[in-house]
């Protein structure tokens, strides 16, 4: 019998993704035919949830998160004197501490592969690797020369730039693509006598290596373990809706906006226990911070509710406790770095749509783009609805740019063309005017749609007293007058262009709780097949052939 082998170096306990990402993948390989095999951190010694009867050798050093990789996970480079004056010293202890993670990257895989000989039709996967570890690999197959027939593949989650423009960068960007392109070049040649495939995680991660032009990078969706569909449920009414950050609280994560949420909907969601945050792995420094504020918030407008109006408790979990944690949310708030997070896969946003939990997400990140395709339905479903129902007034502009608003409008849908089909986004700027066309306020929105789409809509509330709308950067606009109550904005959830616009979004989600809720729980099995571990191992037998 073949054997899938899977080796994760950064598998170190059973928090984070690392672990479910494993233990789900090796159980649809048992299942496809395969004897499971696992190699990770030598730190790693939690093998409660591991069938008894896969090999378990943890003998890898160091994990994959590196700060001296060529991609996006490495700390920025420092300026100033200090670093001119000593940058030559700095790139030799750099490429030093490179040969050392290389050369020990080797030796782990020399170690595990004494006890776990392969054979031919083995199949090797390194879920979370970096271009150091590629070099690691290939360190150890130059010094391996009679390997037998294997398919080696290798996954990567970071990208090459941080900028969403990456096709536009000049020199810093163009230098970065350069290294990187060199790097896995010299990878390759020395892998010539393997085969190996180079997986990303998502589609905008891929193009960003496949512009190197090296070799030929595909898509492998990031698995969500079974427990989430599995523990699925639809909370009707629920009292108070939890509204759940959850995941490591690591800086990119946006959480220090938390306090000021508070503030901004005490009043109207926390005081009659309407909604409740909860927050998993909050650091010291935020709990402190939000208890004070809760107890400025509650001397003022004293709590109605028995419900806590703010639940830290939830820290490292099993990944039983962490599902029921997720699939117990009613609201899954993503103040991500929309620049990180751009191309790149966020577990806990899967998660959240397997569990059928709307989301909040920045928008022009990879995060928003997996909420597009369900939104743009629903909003051509109003559309539709509203014109049958006539509350849906087309305007004319005389400059294709200026539209008045006639009296009695509660909101406009915009719709836009896209500039490129394959991005699926656009940014227009909207001004509103009011009585005497004095500008009420200017807004910088992105209009966003599934990839291949040809245009998008987005539904927009405006203020009573607005009298004309002007809208800039955006190919043949067409706005449409709502009259009468709008409907809700989205489907599965919204996406912010910054972390100030997650009070209205909460507010709105909070306001058409149910809507939300049903139209999250009808997506989630196509999230599920979408993120299936089944499919993701099916996809790489598929490559072997």
């Amino acid at each position: 019998m073949p054997r899938f082998i899977l080796l994760d170096h950064s598998l170190r306990d059973t928090g984070g993704h690392h672990y479910p990402y494993a233990v789900s993948v090796l159980q649809a390989a048992e299942a496809a035919g395969f004897a499971p095999a696992l190699g990770t951190h030598r730190d790693f010694s939690a093998v409660a949830g591991l069938a008894p009867h896969w090999p378990l050798h943890a003998v890898f050093p160091a994990v994959s998160y590196s700060r001296h990789t060529l991609d996006t996970q490495a700390r920025q480079p420092h300026s100033g004197l200090l670093h001119r004056l000593t940058g030559s010293l700095l790139t030799r202890w750099r490429q030093r501490q490179r040969r050392r993670h290389i050369e020990r990257f080797a030796e782990a895989c020399t170690e595990f592969f004494r006890r776990v000989p392969l054979t031919a039709g083995d199949v090797v996967f390194l879920p979370t690797a970096s271009e150091l570890d590629l070099h690691g690999l290939a360190a150890f197959v130059a010094a391996t020369p009679t390997l037998p027939a294997v398919h080696w593949h290798a996954q990567l989650h970071f990208g090459i730039h941080r900028e969403p423009e990456w096709r536009r960068l000049q020199a810093a960007g163009k230098a970065a693509a350069t290294a990187m392109q060199v790097s896995l070049h010299d990878v390759l040649k020395q892998c010539r006598g393997i085969r190996l495939s180079l997986w990303c995680t998502t589609e905008p991660l891929a193009d960003q290596y496949r512009a190197l032009q090296v070799a030929d990078f595909e898509v492998l969706p990031y698995p969500v373990h079974p427990l989430f569909s599995d523990l699925r449920r639809l909370r009707l009414q629920p009292q108070p809706a939890r509204i759940a950050c959850l995941g490591h609280a690591r800086r990119e994560k946006n959480r220090a906006i938390l306090p000021s949420l508070l503030h901004s909907l005490w009043q109207e969601a926390f005081v009659p226990g309407r909604a409740q945050l909860v927050v998993q792995n909050a650091r010291a420094s935020l709990r402190s911070e939000l208890d004070a504020c809760i107890a400025q918030l509650a001397r003022e407008y004293p709590l109605t509710a028995d419900a806590a109006p703010v639940d830290c408790s939830a820290g490292t979990l099993d990944q039983q406790q962490y599902a029921e944690l997720v699939c117990g949310s009613d609201i899954g708030l993503l103040l991500y770095d929309a620049r990180r997070y751009h191309d790149r896969c966020s577990g806990v946003l899967l998660e959240m749509l397997v569990a059928g939990v709307p989301v909040v997400v920045p928008a022009h990140s990879w995060l928003s783009e997996q909420i597009a395709p369900a939104n743009q339905d629903w909003l051509e479903e109003c559309s539709n609805s509203l014109a049958a129902a006539g509350r849906l007034q087309p305007l004319v502009s005389q400059d294709g740019s200026r539209f008045e608003i006639p009296p009695a409008t509660t909101g406009i849908l915009l719709t836009a063309g896209l500039v490129d089909a394959d991005v699926g986004s656009i940014k227009v700027e909207l001004t509103l005017c009011g009585p005497g066309d004095a500008a009420l306020f200017t807004r910088s929105l992105w209009l966003e749609a599934p990839r291949g789409r040809q245009q998008c809509r987005r539904l927009i509330p405006i203020p009573a007293d607005c009298r004309s709308l002007i809208v800039q950067d955006a190919i043949n606009p067409r706005v449409d007058a709502v009259m009468g109550p709008l409907p809700p904005l989205g489907a599965i959830g919204l996406a912010i262009e910054d972390s100030s616009g997650a009070i209205d979004a909460l507010r709105e989600i909070l306001n058409h709780i149910e809507h939300y809720k049903q139209r999250a729980a009808k997506n989630a099995p196509l999230a599920t097949e979408h993120c299936s571990s089944t499919g993701i191992v099916e996809r790489l037998i598929r490559r072997q052939q």
